[in-house]
């Protein structure tokens, strides 16, 4: 029974980092810009936006989106540890099986499952990372649209 609570809990975190995974690369993707690095007026683009502010709703989707992610991580990191809580007790009171074989089967688990916990927390800190790399484009496209609103606005210098 033990063997399968293993498999289970192991299949859910594949299940999860391959879903992590595919949303980091999404947003590394999306916000970073990183393919457009070596073409000047690409990149430059990427501190200004359209008259549909395309570029301002994708870092506002995206810093609200990267926000309940890093929520939904922490819920995943208190649901990990709970578990770990309760199948220590209820391997002790549940299964009539010999100390020493307990004490294995929870190292085993509280191995698994932290270390799994210390890879959700830094790829926690990374979609951090990366909501504040969206709230600074962010601003830097509302600064410069304002600026250059306030340009037009006024008219020539001369």
């Amino acid at each position: 029974m033990i063997d399968f609570i293993l498999v289970v809990v192991l299949l859910s975190v594949s299940a999860l980092r391959g879903c992590l995974n595919e949303l980091q690369a999404h947003f590394e993707q999306l916000i970073s810009g990183r393919d457009v690095l070596l073409d000047p007026e690409q990149h430059d683009k990427l501190l200004t936006d359209d008259d549909n502010f395309s570029r301002s709703k994708t870092y506002f989707w995206s810093i609200n989106l990267l926000s309940e992610i890093v929520l939904s991580i922490e819920d995943n990191i208190a649901e990990f540890e709970s578990c770990t809580q309760r199948w220590e007790t209820s391997l002790s009171f549940t299964w009539k099986m010999k100390e020493s074989e307990i004490s294995q089967i929870l190292v085993a688990i509280r191995e698994k499952t932290m270390s799994f916990v210390g890879e959700l927390r830094a790829r926690q800190k990374r979609f951090i990372d990366l909501s504040n790399e969206a709230k600074a484009l962010r601003d830097g496209v509302s600064l410069l649209s304002h600026l250059l609103f306030d340009k037009i606005r006024r008219g020539p210098l001369f």
